[in-house]
């Protein structure tokens, strides 16, 4: 592009004229854009007058995209892949599984129009891990079962003492005491929470036909070990800078499994980055040597 607008000596001397209207209060936007519409037509006149073969060649490089500031090629950092993988239905990220994130953490910074993508895939041994959380055996439900009221027990008598204690403290004007003793009832609560949907869970599997409903609780559980993988893949990934608006990782899916024969098995997270901010075309570089 910048060959045609050479004059007859090989210097690039650009003349900008524009007229503007006499004693009107002029800004720099207004000159701006008088400037900007002046160079169009000084480039538009100077592939006109050239030759066929260097306005093609000029063409068929860049495209009309690339003149007026389309892309000149992919994005830098498109397409860079990395995988978490999990051992057998487990949820944490291992140390050495968060290293495999620091180069797409560094692209996601460099570039703000980068996109991070995410799907799940479940390892075959994730779903035998499943099975086996989903449908223990009647021993193993009726022990964890007994184990689950035991613990239910204890959280409704720390909070029957956190509730008599918070009554004094907030009698006695301790404000300090009082909001982490607050702090401490509403963890207890979502803890009891959990433990009595846990009890109501295994106390389903001891009912009569507990065992027509295998396979819905073993898709249960491994979705849900999924999308708690996924979490922590987002927070981690949000922890470490990256926008959650700049994140598409996917809702599982039960039937994508796999293979056994892969060379590493565990299920994973697959990650790849796309789109991009695409590079200045030659009209917006040339803009860019006058400010505009």
């Amino acid at each position: 592009m910048l060959f045609v607008l050479r004059n007859e000596r090989g210097e690039h001397r650009i003349p900008l004229s524009f007229d503007l209207e006499p004693g009107t209060s002029v800004g720099a936007g207004t000159i701006a854009a008088k400037a900007s519409a002046a160079l169009l037509r000084l480039i538009t006149d100077a592939l006109a007058g050239a030759p066929v073969r260097v306005v093609g060649g000029v063409t068929d490089v860049v495209g009309l995209g690339g003149i007026l500031g389309g892309g000149d090629g992919a994005p830098k950092y498109a397409g860079m892949q990395a995988s978490v993988a999990f051992e057998a239905g487990g949820v944490r990220i291992a140390p050495s599984q968060r290293e495999r994130l620091a180069d797409l953490v560094e692209a996601m910074d460099e570039d703000p129009l980068l996109e991070l993508v995410g799907v799940h895939a479940f390892g075959p041994a994730d779903l035998e891990r499943a099975e086996r959380l989903a449908s223990p055996d009647t021993q193993e439900a009726r022990t964890l079962l007994r184990s689950l009221r035991l613990r239910r027990s204890e959280l409704v008598r720390r909070r029957d003492e956190l509730l008599a204690s918070l009554r004094a403290r907030l009698a006695l004007g301790e404000d300090e005491e009082f909001a982490a003793g607050r702090e401490e009832l509403v963890a207890v609560g979502r803890d009891l929470g959990l433990t009595e949907d846990g009890i109501d869970r295994v106390a389903d599997l001891l009912r009569p036909g507990a065992a027509k409903r295998r396979d819905q609780r073993t898709r249960g559980t491994a979705l849900a070990i999924a999308r708690s993988r996924i979490d922590g893949l987002t927070r981690l990934l949000v922890e470490s800078g990256v926008p959650f608006e700049r994140l598409d990782l996917r809702s599982p899916r039960f039937e994508r499994v796999l293979a056994p024969e892969e060379p590493d098995p565990r299920g994973r997270i697959e990650l790849v980055t796309r789109g991009g901010t695409p590079p200045k075309g030659i009209l917006r570089r040339i803009l860019g040597w006058f400010g505009l």
